[in-house]
């Protein structure tokens, strides 16, 4: 039995615990394949899906290792990976990192959603 990609996306943002208006702020993403998960192989694209909440300007967006390419919809961004392939089981690609200037526009509690996605991945919970 040929063993199924199983990719998850991990968030983590830098800095300190709560932000102020003007602050810069960071989220770093990290996509990794499970450690008993099959490869992926070239017929298998990565694509990392983020809807930022509302709140951030001046966004950039950076993919360490130029392994990602990266579009941008409104609050919307989408990056593909690019980078070699197969990706091993127990595999972390380079990092993805979006920031940007936290605004007036902000709420006290923002809600950022990523996603990640191949085709045949094997567990949806935790991409």
């Amino acid at each position: 039995m040929l063993a199924l990609p199983d990719l998850s996306v991990a968030l983590a943002k830098g800095g300190v615990a709560c932000f102020k208006i003007g602050q810069q702020v960071a989220y770093t993403m990290t996509v990794s394949n499970a450690d008993m998960a099959g490869a992926l192989g070239a017929n298998q694209p990565v694509t990392v899906t983020n809807t930022l909440p509302s709140g951030l300007s001046d966004l950039k967006v950076t993919a360490n290792g130029g392994d990602w390419l990266v579009s941008t919809n409104g609050s919307t961004i989408t990056v593909t990976y690019t980078g070699s392939y197969p990706i091993a089981a127990g595999a972390k690609l380079s990092l993805i990192t979006i920031s940007g200037t936290l605004n007036t526009q902000a709420t006290p509690l923002m809600n950022d959603v990523v996603t990640v996605s191949t085709p045949q991945d094997i567990n949806a919970v935790n991409d």
